[in-house]
């Protein structure tokens, strides 16, 4: 486990924070559409995780990427050996109907200090 002065690097643990259940939503808002993913995180190691960076990538049917969110969630917190439903939202940048397909992966994150 890390502590105060001896933080872990994610780079060990990216494996453990995984996500399952991810589903993509639309929403046209005036003046805006939007994209999201929303679904759940878990944590199958023994250290407890904040500030989660997510990258989401967009398709189209042909397999093409048309669109990509990166979003840094500050105020979720994944509890060692827990779960935590997360959501990631933009604009769209393209119209619905060419939005396909995606993956979401998370790309970073920092352990959390528990003395604060």
């Amino acid at each position: 486990m890390g502590s105060l002065w001896s933080k872990s690097e994610f780079s060990e643990y990216n494996h453990s924070l995984t996500v399952s259940e991810s589903k993509m939503h639309f929403s046209e808002e005036d003046p805006h559409a939007h994209i999201s993913v929303i679904g759940n995180l878990t944590n199958s190691s023994e250290i407890t995780w904040e500030d989660i960076h997510f990258e989401a990538q967009f398709f189209d049917s042909a397999g093409k990427l048309i669109d990509v969110i990166t979003d840094t969630d500050y105020a979720l917190v994944i509890q060692a050996n827990g779960q935590s439903p997360f959501r990631v939202r933009d604009r769209a940048d393209k119209p619905k109907e060419l939005y396909d397909h995606f993956e979401i992966q998370i790309k970073k994150a920092r352990e959390s200090n528990k003395w604060f």
